[in-house]
């Protein structure tokens, strides 16, 4: 009886060991998934947020008049806006630059700009709390990639449009990226934004009698205009607006027009351009339509502010200089003290 029991608890053990050896392990739970970030494109909010760093520029003349408006945005570092050099010259005296949310601030500086490359760097003192947009790289840009278009198109609140890269090509030596995404007058200075959300380049013009054909600088040509600047360099833009005159004598002009052929020059109370050196017209009007009110004297040169609120079209002719006739088309100066 005892060696039963016993056996009995013998292999009550075992079977309870057998039990306990055989049972599975836990399972362990599936990790969640991390979400799947909305790309660029489709996702509204960092359209929206991207749009809150590009900006409205309005151009004043000398007088406080509205002459211009166009786009920029902030890049590099806080206070720095980037746009197109043909924004800001033509007579531009003051900029401000406007946000979506009505705030405006001064812009206060030029500190780097390239006319040839149609790009320029701007400073204001506001301490502007912008976001700083990414800069990405359009040399990896590829014709069908989506691309997304931000500024303000006649003026109107920041535009959103978007487009594909149509082609990439060089023109005169600037590569230049052609896209669809539609954009108008005041859309100059804009940013051009990747699939990733990335600036790969500032809005600058379209051909009118085509469809979407629109053109942006690649944005290498700003960055590599902001590590080339100098850094001690505040322009006005005064200092950049303003055409310069070089003072001529009349008998000299007339006696070596060569010396001046392709030239802007100011000479007995006329202005104008040196076309053709061979001709009796040695003066042509070289702005459409202006009058000229302010005139500063700098040793040789002369920079003239030109408004249109006035024409002088004076035509000289039959005059005698030096004993010789000579006909002249000019604009007549007009003093403003």
């Amino acid at each position: 009886m005892k060696r039963a029991v016993i056996l009995m608890l013998i292999l009550s053990l075992c079977i309870s060991f057998c039990a306990c050896g055989a049972s599975a392990p836990e399972p362990t739970p599936e990790p969640t998934p991390e979400p799947t970030p909305t790309p660029f494109m489709d996702n509204t909010a960092a359209i929206n947020e991207a749009a809150s760093s590009v900006v409205k520029l309005n151009c004043f003349d000398k007088k406080g008049e509205l002459i211009a408006t166009g786009s920029g945005f902030a890049a590099f570092e806080d206070g720095i806006i980037v746009t197109n050099y043909h924004v800001i010259e033509d007579r531009v005296f003051s900029v401000t630059a406007e946000l979506e949310s009505g705030m405006f601030f001064n812009i206060d500086w030029i500190i780097a700009y390239d006319e040839a490359k149609d790009i320029a760097i701007l400073k204001t003192n506001t301490k502007t709390g912008l976001s700083i947009l990414p800069l990405g790289d359009s040399t990896d840009a590829v014709k069908g990639e989506r691309i997304l278009a931000i500024g303000y198109p006649l003026g109107l609140g920041n535009t959103v449009s978007t487009g594909v890269i149509s082609s990439l090509y060089e023109e005169e030596g600037e590569r230049i990226i052609q896209f669809s995404a539609p954009i108008s007058h005041g859309s100059s200075g804009g940013a051009l934004f990747n699939e990733t959300g990335e600036v790969i380049g500032v809005t600058y013009a379209s051909f009118v009698d085509g469809q979407n054909l629109n053109l942006a600088v690649p944005i290498e040509e700003v960055q590599d205009l902001w590590r080339g600047r100098d850094g001690e360099l505040k322009l006005t833009f005064s200092d950049v607006s303003l055409p310069s005159y070089v003072a001529v004598n009349f008998s000299d002009l007339f006696n070596n027009p060569e010396k001046y052929e392709g030239m802007d020059v100011i000479v007995e109370g006329y202005v104008g351009r040196i076309n053709d050196p061979s001709s009796h017209t040695f003066l042509t009007i070289t702005d459409e339509n202006p009058v000229i009110d302010n005139i500063i004297a700098n040793k040789n040169a002369i920079e003239v502010l030109i408004t249109e609120k006035e024409m002088h079209d004076v035509k000289i002719s039959d005059k005698i200089y030096d004993g010789r006739e000579i006909t002249a088309n000019a604009i007549f100066l007009y003093f403003d003290d």
